[in-house]
């Protein structure tokens, strides 16, 4: 890695084809991982560069960075991709949204037909951005933190290498772990209030008719969604309901036994309120008015 650094500004070269650029109006600058960024230690890099107290000029074997020192923007900053990858459309200029090849979407919920998918980091131009700017900062004290107002840009210079841009990307992120063998196999999901007895003699059922079953899925209804009308919907929740399940841990027991891993669908939507079991443990721990009914709110996405 190769640092270039100013008071208000940061450019880190991680490869010949990968280029951090921060900028900062309080000087202060982000070397903990992220939500999303895991390790941006990529070695040594091959670069030349010429430097003056004003323009800074960053050349690799695959992009030439100009930047004119000062605030980043579209006269200031822009980015070059060497190589006869489009007629136009390899110069980037600090701003512009670039067209890629597209990425994936957070949810399918209610999707008829295509949907819009967020971008991704290889295009047919040759390059991609990567915004950390909003991404929550991983603090060992405190868990994840807000982070300041400040441009975290990651600028991909890969070109046709589309394998090399993807290697990369995993690294700068960390690894996808493998899926379990067991999530191959056949799951069972039904939106039904199944009482305990019910569901354990419709897996019995799937045994008898020698249906291989390797998940099961409690849907909502395994958890409390008559509440009191001020909570608002019962749509999100976490404590069990004990009239359709009375011994929650004799069901996962007896679930386990007939070699059936266990799913409990969740929707996070309203977080943690005051008419869960768990919520005096919660609104100690994180300093909510109890009085009011505070919720947990989970407001870090």
């Amino acid at each position: 890695m190769k640092i270039f650094k100013g008071e208000f500004y940061r450019i880190s070269v991680l490869t010949d084809k990968l280029v951090r650029l921060e900028y900062s109006k309080t000087g202060s600058f982000e070397d903990r991982t992220t939500q999303l960024i895991y390790n941006r230690d990529f070695g040594q890099v091959s670069l030349d560069y010429i430097e003056t107290s004003n323009v800074l000029d960053i050349m690799t074997d695959y992009f030439h960075l100009h930047f004119n020192k000062g605030e980043f923007n579209a006269e200031n900053l822009f980015i070059e991709l060497k190589g006869n990858f489009a007629v136009y459309g390899s110069r980037w200029y600090f701003g512009e949204s670039i067209e890629t090849l597209k990425g994936t979407a957070r949810t399918l919920d209610k999707a008829d037909g295509a949907i819009p998918l967020e971008d991704g980091i290889i295009s047919r131009n040759g390059i991609a951005l990567l915004d950390d700017s909003q991404g929550f900062i991983w603090d060992e004290q405190s868990g994840y933190i807000e982070r300041e107002n400040q441009i975290d840009l990651y600028f991909f210079a890969y070109g046709h290498d589309y394998r090399g841009a993807i290697r990369d990307f995993y690294h700068l992120t960390g690894s996808t772990p493998l899926l379990p063998r067991y999530a191959l196999g056949n799951w069972w999901s039904r939106y039904w209030p199944y009482t305990s007895d019910e569901y354990l003699d419709l897996i019995d059922r799937f045994e008898t008719e020698k249906i291989p079953l390797s998940i099961g899925v409690l849907d909502m209804d395994w958890h409390i969604t008559d509440i009191p009308a001020r909570f608002g919907s019962g749509w999100t929740g976490y404590s069990w309901n004990k009239n359709l399940i009375p011994n929650p841990e004799q069901l996962l027991q007896q679930l386990h036994d007939r070699k059936l891993k266990l799913s409990l669908n969740v929707h996070p939507a309203d977080g943690i309120r005051a008419y869960e079991e768990a919520y005096p443990q919660v609104a100690k721990r994180l300093g909510l008015n109890v009085e009011l009914e505070e919720p947990a709110i989970f407001d870090f996405f």
